[in-house]
């Protein structure tokens, strides 16, 4: 109830001016009613003034469209966890469980909306189990290591996590990268040290950190891949397992690769816009390769991950100039060919799955296989066929709007189920192995708690 009525008082509506800095940009002299494309009557130099005027508008009102989906983003958010108050305020006391279901691939969710355990962290900071078990000393020592994850000193070892956690445990939580889960800890483990036979109503969430890659570099039998994502362990001179970070290497390799780049470019233009990201890299390069890597094997393409490169780059408050979409294109491709060069089995098994799919697809036959647990997957994409739309200029809006109703075919789409193979594959296996890992913790009386 404490972490609840703290959320009362501090989650607040985002205001739109506080994420929309930049003005819409004049689109007065673009001219989009004439299709330069078709046939036309103007000069080569007023066509060349209408190119330039548009390329302006367009790279203008890519940062203004971000700094809206911020704003959305927040206002999504925002509502999310509303929602998740309003019905944990209905709940308060009480002991209910979460009804989960498959998908298609065998992954497992709740079918509840707005409050449940795989919500975002303030959601998840609003749960407690009903029923507690003593904890060990084995057990305290990740309570104290999960603290300080909260906080955000989660790339420290496991030891010096523990003694971080022990020196946070009457910080603000407010300073903490998620202050409700933060608080929530915070409060069960001052608790047990007030009364060390207190059962402290905590959990330690694990997320998997380059899951795709680890599976596809174990069954490529990528050894660089699989110590890359600490499939494999590495140890220094003392014996002590060195822990991984699969985003930092393909950072270090894109760094590599961007000074090729800088000392083989003729064109001065271009040698400073790559130094300015090769700076970009030293100071961010985990942030800006984490997306682009996790999304590598699920198909991930140049073209979006330039979307995430572009956003991190304003987010870093890099100039304009620096951001275009051709400059971010000419970024991502880097970053991509690092992933390459650093994940190899990744590449190779998604290359190997998308050419098999694509030789079914063109039988027009679906994907289908069974687990090695027994869960029978049918994959099936089929062709999209012209589109119902109705097209509507609604009040006080610049463009029009378009609602669209999506028809298809009994056919099967060849590129379709090529791009969703790799990624449908995967989770599959991702999730063999939680559900095998879940029969085994039953196995060993461990279970799932219901909440409070």
């Amino acid at each position: 109830v404490y972490v609840l009525n703290e959320m009362k008082k501090n989650i607040k509506e985002p205001v739109k001016s506080d994420f929309v800095k930049t003005p819409f940009p004049n689109m007065e002299f673009c001219e989009w009613d004439i299709k330069l494309k078709e046939e036309h009557s103007l000069s080569d130099e007023r066509v060349a003034e209408l190119q330039e005027h548009r390329r302006v508008f367009l790279e203008e009102s890519a940062i203004y469209q971000s700094e809206v989906k911020d704003y959305e983003s927040a206002v999504g958010k925002y509502r999310s966890v509303k929602l998740a108050m309003e019905i944990a305020e209905k709940y308060v006391g009480k002991t209910f469980y979460f009804p989960h279901n498959y998908d298609f691939r065998g992954r497992i969710y709740p079918l509840a909306v707005g409050l449940t355990p795989q919500g975002s962290s303030a959601v998840k900071a609003l749960l407690l189990y009903a029923e507690t078990k003593p904890v060990n000393q084995k057990g305290m020592e990740w309570n104290w290591a999960y603290l300080a994850t909260l906080y955000g000193d989660d790339k420290l070892n496991f030891g010096d996590r523990v003694e971080r956690g022990i020196e946070l445990i009457n910080t603000d939580y407010k300073e903490a990268d998620e202050p409700y889960e933060f608080l929530s800890h915070q409060l069960e483990i001052q608790r047990w040290l007030k009364d060390d036979s207190y059962e402290p109503n905590t959990r330690v969430h694990l997320d998997a950190s380059c899951s795709g890659s680890q599976i596809c570099s174990s069954m490529v039998g990528d050894r660089s891949g699989a110590e890359a994502t600490n499939v494999l362990p590495i140890f220094n001179e003392k014996g002590i397992q060195i822990r991984q970070d699969a985003y930092m290497r393909v950072a270090e390799k894109a760094i590599e690769n961007t000074k090729f780049h800088i000392e083989s470019e003729k064109d001065d233009d271009t040698k400073e816009d790559l130094n300015v990201f090769l700076q970009q890299l030293g100071e961010n390069g985990r942030k800006l390769a984490k997306i682009p890597t996790m999304v590598s094997i699920y198909s991930g393409t140049v073209n979006s991950m330039k979307e995430d490169v572009f956003e991190n780059l304003r987010s870093f408050g890099v100039e304009r100039k620096y951001i275009t979409p051709k400059k971010c294109y000419k970024y991502a491709k880097i970053i991509y060919d690092s992933i390459g060069d650093t994940l190899v089995g990744g590449k190779m098994f998604e290359q190997y799955i998308q050419k098999m799919s694509a030789l079914i697809a063109k039988g027009n036959k679906a994907m289908i296989w069974t687990t090695i647990d027994g869960f029978h997957v049918h994959s099936e994409k089929t062709k999209l066929l012209k589109r119902k739309q109705i097209k509507c200029l609604l009040p006080n809006s610049r463009r029009v709007s378009c609602i669209r109703k999506n028809n298809y075919s009994k056919d099967i789409s060849v590129p379709k189920m090529k791009s969703g193979s790799s990624p449908n594959f995967v989770h599959t296996i991702d999730s063999t192995l939680l559900r095998m890992v879940a029969l085994k913790m039953k196995g060993e009386g461990i279970v799932m708690q219901d909440f409070i």
